[in-house]
């Protein structure tokens, strides 16, 4: 786990700070999430390489890479306030941040745990009694 000590340094900056081994070899940042203010989710593209992902929080000492201890061991799903806002419309389901987020400036209240391989560390509580709408990805 990697670490910093600036506690007033933003998600965005220590994301930047933290993935410089990466930026070095020419990954190129394409998406900072943020799940809670504490805990964020950040994306490097590099042409032909393998997208990297990292978990991003905030502890006592600053920004850390790595994920923070949730309550109930469960990480939180994506845009859970606008969950929370809109009690009475369908919730999609869907693989990944950006196409959550696309969806979102369509007017839809959409979701994700990041990746196939979360859910089952996820917290979907929120979720349940809603109508949800799984929109699955278009890969293997």
């Amino acid at each position: 786990m990697v670490t910093t000590t600036a506690s007033k340094e933003t998600a965005k900056d220590a994301a930047k700070r933290l993935t410089k081994s990466y930026t070095s070899k020419g990954y190129q940042p394409s998406g900072l999430y943020k799940y809670t203010e504490n805990f964020y989710r950040m994306r490097l593209d590099k042409p032909g390489e393998p997208k990297k992902i990292f978990p991003l929080s905030r502890n006592g000492g600053g920004w850390v890479l790595g994920e923070p201890d949730f309550p109930n061991g469960k990480k939180p799903i994506y845009n859970l306030s606008l969950i929370k806002k809109y009690l009475h419309v369908p919730i999609w389901l869907v693989e990944g941040e950006s196409c959550a987020n696309t969806l979102v400036g369509l007017g839809f209240v959409a979701t994700t745990s990041g990746s196939y391989s979360s859910a089952d560390h996820a917290d979907w509580e929120s979720l349940r009694g809603r109508c949800i709408i799984i929109w699955r990805d278009n890969d293997e």
